[in-house]
């Protein structure tokens, strides 16, 4: 596994060459990226990380770096010096102007916390001006951080827990290192009044649990998390930020153990319990299933840190993930390989490498930063990753009230539905043994384009519940078109989508049945219904095998649509990486649909949908926009299914995999319902949906 890891970090450090740059007023000095403030000193400072790693690594095989071991150590140590003299108590700047110095801001401890293990790898080579210089920056933080940064937390809003748990580990790290620091008492208190209000849960505020001589509840501040462990970061279900979390706990637990300490107790409230859900959302292969979408370019960023996660659970809790850490480094190889260059990123982020290099650079960087982490803590601690460890299961039942989030993973089957979503809502049905089918964006709810730049849906009333293996959802979601040519005319609502969804406790079946009909006169420049976003991109060998048979698609033998009603089952390829970021800033205006870049995009999917139209076309109000019905199953058997049909009910009759007959019937409209369906007498209420196996309700 070293040598992986190492081949990665010396073929990155290749590929880095022309982002590497000296001040010409200071050759002392070097940056990567675009050395400017907040994100770029970040940026810089994960970049030295790895390069200080490497360098430091007598066996590491300097040549293959495009560097001599000396010449990188020299490289290092200007760019660390670069750090240090660019911040506020320095003697230089940021490349932003003569006036721009980084520091005292909340993303400043972030950006040391992830830098300091490269700190450690080379402290051997550091001279005592640059030690000096180092324990001024550190403190100096630790200062502001004590004086300025108030511990907040609320599970909607202000929702802080990763940047409360960076900027306590901070504040804890200064303490242990300069033990001798007038304020290092004020400097433990207040890092372990934030790292108790990081991964806060409501119950908390009870809690006797006995922390730094006070319970719990008198170090209370608020819950960052819900009871359940769902996560509102960036006003969204984040399953990515629940491992940021994670992950600033690892890099403080080994910093403590580098130290020859342990780490104080704090570091670790709720660390089990919150892992036990994030483990369900780890596929076996090591790509995170995020139930609640992402805003943000695919497979990158909180996927790079949940790498040194995987390190923290073997050590504190003696779970072997080394199966998920090897795959997700092979997906790396993959997509390195596929590059040509040793660069992590470079074809799949050509738009940032071209429009954006702050941005490229800080997604080369968090990859080989978070790697570099692990390389280093491999080094140093055979001993964690050799001993024997546990290997627990990852099926899971669960639910996010807040979010209407809805989750099941079994051995065959994982299946999901969040309204609250990042580019909500979105569904999913994935075969558990294959992570490359699984995309967020819209996902299983159909989707309608209007005349605007900007496309969305905005949620409405919606419910669901789980069933014993399953879950069953239902609501309604309008698609709205912002960002009109027309003055006086910002936006307008086109068409309501009400939507059933249902995980069948069979193991692999869901079923989706959705009405939309148009709410005013409007001209839709396409309808996608279903939209399973199937991705098809290096990961999968950009091939997919669909095969097609009575009214049923199966792809790659591993999962099969099947149309009940509502039209066929067709497939759009896109031969561009159509999915992209979610926002990019506009004057006036935020983009939540990447249309400027549309066609670079950083994923290439395949959409999956049931008839729809790619041509324009006008619907008058009330009219059906689209009508169908459709079950999912993650194995290449078509379903068994029939269809009932009555104004605005409608019925799905189909036998599971466990060979019983599930019947799924919802009411689209206002109006109760009360009739027979299937030979089962049921009433329907306004919206509702009912769900019965073998003739008995669910």
């Amino acid at each position: 596994m070293l040598n992986r890891y190492r081949t990665l970090l010396k073929n990155w450090i290749r590929s880095q060459r022309e982002y590497i740059a000296s001040p010409a007023d200071r050759p002392d000095l070097a940056f990567y990226g675009t050395g400017t403030d907040r994100w770029g000193i970040q940026t810089h400072m994960k970049g030295f990380s790895a390069f200080a790693v490497i360098a430091a690594d007598d066996e590491a095989g300097h040549e293959d770096c495009g560097y001599t071991q000396s010449e990188l150590i020299e490289l290092s140590l200007k760019m660390l010096r670069f750090t240090l003299e660019s911040h506020i108590t320095g003697s230089y700047h940021c490349m932003d102007g003569e006036s721009a110095h980084w520091g005292h801001h909340w993303l400043a401890a972030l950006a040391t916390e992830r830098m300091l293990h490269g700190v450690d790898a080379l402290w051997q080579y550091l001279t005592d001006g640059d030690k000096k210089r180092l324990r001024e920056v550190l403190l100096s933080e630790a200062d502001y951080l004590v004086d300025e940064r108030a511990v907040e937390a609320n599970e909607i809003s202000p929702n802080v827990p990763e940047s409360n748990l960076w900027s306590g580990a901070a504040l804890h790290r200064a303490a242990l290192m300069y033990p001798d620091a007038p304020r290092a008492d004020e400097y433990r208190a207040h890092g372990t009044k934030l790292l108790l209000n990081s991964i806060s849960v409501p119950s908390d505020r009870t809690s006797d649990k006995l922390y730094a001589g006070k319970p719990m509840s008198e170090w209370f501040v608020g819950a960052n998390f819900f009871e359940e462990y769902a996560l509102n970061h960036h006003s969204y279900m984040n399953v990515g930020y629940m491992v940021i979390c994670l992950s600033n706990m690892a890099m403080f637990h080994f910093a403590c153990k580098r130290m020859g300490v342990e780490a104080p107790p704090e570091l670790y409230h709720h660390l089990a319990d919150l892992w036990k859900l994030v483990r369900t959302f780890i596929f076996d292969d090591g790509r995170l299933y995020r139930i609640g979408g992402d805003t943000r370019v695919r497979y990158c960023y909180c996927q790079d840190y949940l790498t040194p996660v995987l390190a923290l659970v073997r050590d504190v809790l003696g779970e072997d993930m080394s199966s998920e850490e090897s795959g997700w480094l092979s997906m790396l190889e993959t997509e390195t390989a596929y590059n040509g260059d040793g660069s992590f990123l470079g074809e799949r982020c050509e738009l940032f490498r071209e429009r954006s290099i702050l941005y490229y650079t800080r997604l080369e960087s968090d990859r080989a930063c978070t790697l570099s982490m692990v390389y280093l803590w491999r080094k140093l601690y055979p001993e964690i990753f050799t001993r024997p460890a546990k290997k627990e299961p990852k099926y899971n039942l669960w639910e996010g009230k807040y979010h209407g989030s809805y989750y099941v993973r079994g051995e065959k089957r994982m299946a999901a539905f969040t309204w609250i979503s990042a580019e909500r809502p979105m569904g999913s049905i994935v075969p558990t043994s294959d992570s490359s089918m699984a995309e967020s964006k819209f996902n299983l709810v159909s989707f309608a384009d209007g005349v605007g730049i900007s496309n969305f849906c905005s949620i409405g009333e919606h419910g669901g519940r789980l069933i014993d293996g399953g879950f069953i959802t239902s609501g309604a979601l309008t698609y709205v078109t912002a960002g009109l040519l027309e003055e006086n005319d910002s936006q307008n609502e086109n068409a309501e989508n009400r939507l059933f969804f249902c995980a069948l406790p069979d193991d692999r079946t869901v079923v989706t049945m959705q009405y939309c009909r148009a709410i005013r006169r409007c001209r839709l420049l396409s309808t996608q219904p279903l939209n399973y976003n199937l991705p098809n991109d290096i990961w999968n060998g950009e091939k997919r095998l669909y095969e097609r048979k009575n009214g049923s698609l199966t792809i790659d033998g591993r999962l099969t649509v099947t149309s009940v009603y509502g039209g066929e089952v067709r497939v759009r390829h896109n031969e561009k990486r159509t999915i992209g970021v979610q926002h990019i800033n506009m004057p006036k205006i935020s983009l939540t649909n990447t249309s400027i870049y549309g066609d670079r995009g950083m994923l290439r999917v395949d959409q999956l949908l049931i008839g729809g139209s790619d041509d324009a076309a006008w619907y008058d109000a009330g009219s059906t926009v689209f009508d169908f019905g459709a079950v999912i199953r993650t194995d290449a058997q078509p379903a068994v299914t029939e269809s009932f049909s009555d104004g605005d009910i409608r019925a799905v009759k189909v036998i599971g995999a466990d060979d019983r007959q599930y019947i799924a019937a919802v009411n689209f409209g206002d109006a109760e319902f009360c009739s027979e369906i299937f030979g089962v007498k049921l009433s329907l209420g306004a919206r509702e949906c009912r769900l019965f196996a073998d003739r008995i309700e669910l």
